[in-house]
This record gives structure tokens, sequence and C-alpha cells, in this order.
């Protein structure tokens, strides 16, 4: 039996550009996870199209994605490196009334957040004034109404897809802890790239072919602009035959499956781009055997819309349904691609074998323990510069409660992270951190075994001639 062929993607369009393009960037770490740069080439390239259809549910291309993995995995690396490829179609980031009045004004691009943790810690807080940014968001994926403004005179309404917006973001997996508490919608809506490892260190010189393959993504994302794709598509029970996940979680099924449906888009765009944008991909032919028919049309009567060519009654309402995304966006051309999907069924094979490989999901962590998260993060930090602080100034730093901070504090010393020494004579307890050769962080302290008692939790005077491991329970 043959193999399949490795590549979904032709050879010659905006998917070999943009890999070109990172590959230049970074020669090593693209080749190991091409997956992960496959996936946001056909987000950016979906977006700039503009991509419709006419089935139910899945009728737009654009996507939400989540990046996740270690700190050096070169997460933002990514992010900047799509910006840098679709310069035009940047939205910028903000809070969600800012980010509303961003997508009004450009109506089509990406949403790029390099640190959803901070998101995530803004809205859980207590104004929680970055509580709407999931919300809009999850109404983002399916282009539904968006609106936001506590004053009348600051509120933005943004009409049902009368925008083409797509959302990247970017953090460790204790960055997205609580995610899902906060906007269950989100977890099927996400799609989780994990890059897993950490970019070793290396330096090399950009090369001149990365330079070419960048120009031809920006004259090929200008092209696009003022065109807006809808795809015909015939036969379509052979993707639901094929683009099957058996992974043991509906919800997590659902959503992979969407996606398959999403990068088949890109494919067929992919595939037929030279007619849909011109001369600017000069090396693509487009293969008789994909049976893709290809005509620019418009709407009888409006007037940012030319080439009037006849529409069938079905392409039609797929175009009315979307209509606000031409007027908004000013769209000069409608690219209408009739795809028979019997003639991707390889393709449909291989994007559902890419996805497979990169399932990932993200962790699900109560309110509860987020917040413990972030206390050890907190005490770490206090440490990192004596070795030791007090209770009193994490409850300063935290402005919690003490018996709250105490119950923290406790889960951290039955853990081994750090020592609790209450003293009387003060009444203040120390947190020290284990590793500090200090009396209070000696097994001895406080107890008959110790020759010079009564000592300082923070004396050394004796340190070096009795020092013992602590091993013991925390002193209240």
């Amino acid at each position: 039996m043959s193999e399949l062929p490795l590549d979904p993607f032709p050879q010659g369009g905006w998917i070999e550009a943009w890999l070109q393009w990172v590959k230049a960037r970074s020669p090593d770490y693209v080749e190991k996870k091409i997956d992960v740069w496959k996936v946001l080439g056909s987000l950016l390239l979906n977006t700039l199209a503009k991509v419709v259809s006419d089935v139910e549910p899945v009728r737009t291309g654009n996507m939400l994605v989540a990046l996740t993995g270690p700190s050096g995995s070169i997460k933002s690396w990514a992010l900047t490196t799509m910006r840098f490829a679709a310069p035009l179609h940047t939205i910028p980031a903000g809070t969600p009334e800012y980010l509303l009045s961003a997508i009004a004004e450009r109506r089509v691009g990406v949403v790029y957040e390099p640190e959803i943790g901070t998101v995530l810690k803004a809205a859980e807080s207590k104004s929680g004034y970055m509580r709407a940014w999931g919300d809009n968001v999850d109404k983002i994926y399916d282009l539904d109404a968006l609106e936001a403004g506590r004053k009348i005179s600051e509120a933005t309404f943004i009409e049902p897809r009368s925008y083409y917006v797509s959302v990247v973001v970017a953090g460790t997996p204790k960055d997205y802890g609580g995610m899902f508490n906060l906007w269950p919608g989100l977890k099927r809506r996400f799609l989780v790239l994990n890059l897993g490892e950490v970019a070793p260190p290396k330096l090399w010189k950009p090369s001149a072919e990365g330079a070419e393959a960048l120009a031809k993504l920006h004259i090929i994302g200008k092209a696009l602009s003022s065109r807006m794709v809808v795809l015909k598509l015939e036969n379509v029970e052979v993707v639901n035959e094929l683009a099957r996940f058996q992974l043991g979680d509906p919800v997590l099924e659902r959503k992979c499956f969407e996606y398959a449906v999403k990068m088949l888009y890109a494919c067929i765009i992919d595939s037929a781009l030279q007619s849909i944008v011109g001369g600017v991909v000069s090396s693509l032919s487009i293969s008789t055997n994909k049976n893709v028919r290809v005509g620019d049309i418009s709407l009888e009567g409006k007037s940012n819309i030319t080439n009037i060519i006849s529409v069938t009654d079905d392409t039609r309402s797929t175009v009315e349904a979307f209509r606000g995304i031409l007027k908004g966006v000013k769209c000069r051309y409608l690219s209408v691609l009739s795809v028979d999907c019997a003639d991707y069924t390889t393709d449909i094979k291989l994007l559902s074998a890419l996805l497979s490989r990169h399932i990932s999901t993200l962790p699900t962590l109560e309110a509860p323990v987020r917040e413990y998260a972030d206390f050890t993060e907190d005490v770490n930090d206090l440490l990192k510069s004596k070795g030791y602080t007090t209770l009193r100034e994490i409850c300063r730093r935290r402005n919690w409660p003490k018996n709250k901070a105490q119950q923290y504090l406790g889960s951290m010393a039955e853990a081994g992270y750090v020592i609790i020494r209450y003293i009387k004579q003060k009444q203040s307890t120390v947190i020290i951190n284990p590793t500090l050769r200090v009396c209070g962080a000696c097994g001895s302290y406080d107890t008959n075994e110790c020759k010079h008692a009564p000592v300082e939790v923070l004396e050394t005077r004796y340190v070096e001639e009795c020092f013992k491991p602590y091993e013991g329970e925390p002193t209240d």
C-alpha cells in the first residue's frame, strides 16, 4: 500500500511561503513543530481571505488558538512572527472595551495576547475589569454580536458577521489555570497547541529566501484585503466520514472536528490562491482533479461591489448572511469556489492526522487551586532576596486575612517548600527557605537537642558546629 503524501498543502501557495519565512527565522524549530506552524499559517490565511461556507455549523474559518509550553518555548516569538507576516491585520489587545473598539475600526485581523496569565489575574481581581474579555472571545468564534461599555457615551456595538477575527493567546500551563472555570464556553472553542520544549540556544543568520517569502506573504495579504471567499462544498458526507476523532471526550471530539473543517478551508483556498488573487503566486498551478471552479462575483445593486456574474440561490443566501463583512471591510471582489469534497479525501485524512498529533488540553484548576499557586509564587518572590519573610509581610502583599494565609503556608510547609517558626517573644511568624543556613532552619531548633537554646530564629553563630537538617512539622 502506497504511503499518503506528507503535506495536504500545495507548493507555491501561502502555507509554503509562510513555512519558508518561519524557517528563515528559526531553521531548527520549524521542523520540530511543523504541525503547529501549519495551523498558525492556516489561521492567517483563513482570516485574510475572510472565508465563509454554505454548510452548517462550521461556516467560517476563523480560529481561536492557545499556545502553551514552558518558559522559553518561543510562544511569544511565534506571535511576533505572525504579526510580521500579516502586519496590516493585527488587532491590538487591551481591555474588553478597547478590544471591541479596535475590532469595530479594523473589522478584519488577528488579536494577539502573549500574556494570558495577566488577563486571567485581572479577570479574577476584585475589580474584575477583564471579566468580559473571555465572554467576547467566546462570541468572536461564531462572529456573533459584540457589545461593551459601562457608559452610553462609551458603548460599542458590533453587528454579527460584520467582522472577521481570529485570536491567538500564549502562556505556560500554570498561566491558563482557572481559565475554563471563568469562561466554560472557551473549553470548546480554543484549539490548544503545546510547544512542549525550550528552544535550544543557537545563533544563525536570516536567509535571503526568508526575505523573499515575507515579501510574498505581504503581497498575498494585500491582495486578499479586497476579497472575500465563499466556499460551495459538495459531497460533505466524505468530511463527516473522515474527520472523526476517537478521544473519549465528546466536547474535545467536536472541537477537533470543527478545526479539521477549518483547516480544510485553508487547504482549498491555498490550492486556488492564484485564481483568487491573480498572478502574485506565479508558481502555483491548480490541479484539475481538484475540480475547483472560481469566479469573481458580487451582489447586484451594491455600490461597493463590482463585476456582476450570475449567482445561484444557495450562494446568494450565504453571501447575504455575511454581507456585513463585505460592507464593513469594503471588499471589492467576492470569489466563489465550488468544491467537491471527495477530491480532498487524502487532504482530510492528513489534516485530521495533523490535529491528532497535537491534541492537548489546558489545566482546569479550580479557583482555590490557582489561588494557592499564585500565593506560592508570591511567597517564593519574597524569599528570594533574604531567604526569609514574615506572615505580616505576606498578608500585606496579598491583602489577605491572617487565617487564610496561614492555611496556604501550612500546605507549603507540608510540601517542604518553607519552614514556619513562631516567635512568642515578638508574637511574630517567620517564614524561612529550607535551604537557608540559620538556626530557624535547623532540625534541633527550639528542642532539647539544641545546646545553645534559647537562640534567635535567624541566628547564624552556631550553625556550622551543630546544624541539623530540618525534618519536623511546622511550629505553630
